[in-house]
């Protein structure tokens, strides 16, 4: 009998869940922010917008999948199984940081804010009323040792590197 895939979301608190465990209430939060310039309402419906990819990440994993939830702050604790398949919600910063934990799992990226998150690494969650993605952008140019934008040195070793 072999297990039915893991599937493991991984996310990072939102500024609201922060602000509001920083200051309190939602009220004291609220204050901070136009002391500052800023809104709540902003700061609300950027949350808004990670929860509701999150709950629609949630309701397409397969119902007979395991699955688990993960918080970026967990990520070192946590042990990642040879088949896990990671689901990040976040900005591209959460894939990078999730790929160091990983030896060979598959990583999805989910941007569940493409108007202020600029996505390179996560794609926008698809659109329900257009269930496919959009088409891929123009493929960057093959680089060949001639063009690398980098120059060739030595592997960099650990025992290389300054005490």
């Amino acid at each position: 009998m072999t297990l039915a895939p893991r599937a493991l979301l991984v996310h990072r608190r939102t500024e609201l869940v922060e602000l509001v465990e920083r200051h309190g209430t939602r009220g004291q939060a609220a204050f901070f922010l136009e002391t500052r310039g800023r809104r709540i309402e902003d700061v609300a419906a950027r949350h808004e917008a990670v929860q509701a990819a999150i709950t629609a990440v949630t309701s397409a994993i397969p119902a007979g999948w395991r699955r688990g939830t993960i918080e970026r702050a967990d990520l070192p604790r946590f042990s990642f199984a040879p088949g896990d398949i990671v689901i990040a919600v976040g900005q591209d910063g959460l894939v990078a940081n999730i790929a160091k934990y990983l030896d060979g799992q598959i990583v999805i990226g989910i941007n569940p804010e493409p108007t202020i998150n600029p996505a390179s690494w996560s794609p926008t969650f698809p659109n329900p009323r257009r269930p496919s993605l959009p088409p891929p952008q123009t493929p960057a140019p093959a680089i060949t040792p001639s063009r690398a934008p980098w120059s060739r040195r030595s592997p960099t070793t650990a025992s290389s590197w300054p005490r």
